[in-house]
């Protein structure tokens, strides 16, 4: 049973970067991450912090979490619930990737623009694309 919906951020220019993002990633990777997401529109927003499987909020912004996908790299997503129905979806921000346990200088920042970018224009972002 599907408890949340899944979006995710669209660039200025209507490009959905999560979905690139997930494109530049080998085949067994990608499969990581939507098994990760396939399990976090599945559980309680509770029980995933419980779990580890969302981590957050993270640097002291309220609205960030990390999903850690865990393969040869480590693949970070950010993402937000809502920002439009908190209760109810997920907004997949930025992807990133983390080197020696820190994540980039800026990233939680950017993700921070970019949840806000989606509240101030809900275009900004799409139903989650799938990238098998």
């Amino acid at each position: 049973m599907i408890l949340y919906e899944l979006w995710d951020f669209r660039s200025e220019r209507g490009e959905n970067l999560i979905a690139n993002w997930t494109r530049r990633h080998e085949r067994q990777h990608r499969a990581r991450l939507n098994a990760k997401l396939d399990m976090l529109v599945r559980i309680p927003f509770e029980s995933a912090i419980k779990s580890k499987l969302l981590h957050g909020p993270i640097q002291k912004q309220r609205h960030i979490y990390k999903l850690r996908i865990q393969t040869n790299m480590a693949m970070r997503p950010l993402l937000c619930r809502g920002p439009i129905e908190n209760l109810t979806e997920y907004t997949l921000l930025l992807g990133i990737e983390e080197k020696g346990g820190k994540l980039p200088d800026g990233a939680v920042d950017r993700a921070e623009g970019n949840r806000q970018a989606v509240l101030a224009d809900r275009s900004r972002r799409e139903t989650h694309v799938r990238v098998a």
